[in-house]
């Protein structure tokens, strides 16, 4: 994503120009050799996640390809961005259906993930496992697998497995006619689901998620950052109290024919 930048503007096909000043390169890592370095594997590897969320499979293989021979002297001098691959390797199968080639790499994941202690990276190992088993109709592996994310998830703790494998395993107590368990599973997964409600609503609230705010109103309202900056030094208080909807209003009756 770095390696050798130009200094000014990429000039693309159609007279558009590329503002980061990246290299022109036909591959997904946007790196004219693929990703060499520790850094851009674990980019292209969370780059990956985002392809297969979205469904582009094609972007997705061609960026693990590059991964995975380019990176691969990266991948077999680190344990834990290997047992990353992995996991990313089984994740791609498991959205595309593919439920063995997913777990093979999920086993890979976990083998992996014990020998470095990567207890986050195993436990997402085993939820996805579990709900691999659960799709396959095998309810005591999918059990099995899920009790152990939920016992490394509650260890850490990491709320969004926690979520996840609570949510299973009230399923599992359902489909056994277990009332008292699936009593059990739906109160902590109500208390989880809590606690992240009352997480974001913290967040929300704190003075700096409203810079978030400020930015997207001003965005929202066409008003560029020069024009921002040399109003707000003229008065203060200017960016908590404007009303931006009504300026978007008033500069659209302005530009109107």
């Amino acid at each position: 994503l770095i390696a050798g930048p130009r200094t000014g503007l990429t000039e693309l096909p159609g007279g558009a120009t590329n503002v980061l000043s990246l290299p022109m390169t036909n591959r997904a890592s946007c790196q004219p050799d693929g990703p060499r370095d520790t850094l851009s594997v674990l980019i292209c590897l969370n780059l990956a996640l985002v392809h297969i969320r979205k469904g582009n499979t094609t972007e997705c293989e061609a960026l693990l390809n590059e991964v995975f021979t380019s990176g691969i002297h990266i991948l077999d001098g680190c344990y834990c961005l290997r047992a990353a691959a992995s996991y990313v390797r089984a994740f791609q199968a498991f959205y595309e259906n593919r439920l063995s080639d997913a777990k093979a790499h999920l086993r890979e994941t976990v083998r992996l993930g014990k020998e470095e202690e990567l207890h986050r990276l195993s436990a997402s190992a085993f939820v996805t496992m579990g709900q691999i088993h659960l799709n396959e109709g095998n309810t005591s592996e999918g059990h099995k697998m899920t009790s152990a994310a939920i016992h490394v998830a509650n260890r850490l703790p990491d709320i969004g497995i926690q979520l996840w494998a609570s949510a299973l395993l009230k399923g599992v107590a359902n489909l056994r006619g277990d009332t008292e368990e699936e009593t059990r599973w739906f109160s902590e997964h109500d208390r989880f689901s809590k606690l992240v409600i009352d997480e974001h609503m913290r967040a929300i609230s704190a003075p700096e998620h409203q810079l978030i705010e400020v930015d997207y109103r001003r965005r929202s309202s066409g008003i560029d950052d020069a024009a921002l900056y040399r109003v707000s030094k003229v008065l203060p208080g200017f960016i908590q109290e404007t009303d931006w909807e009504n300026i978007a209003k008033k500069k659209k009756k302005e530009l109107a024919p």
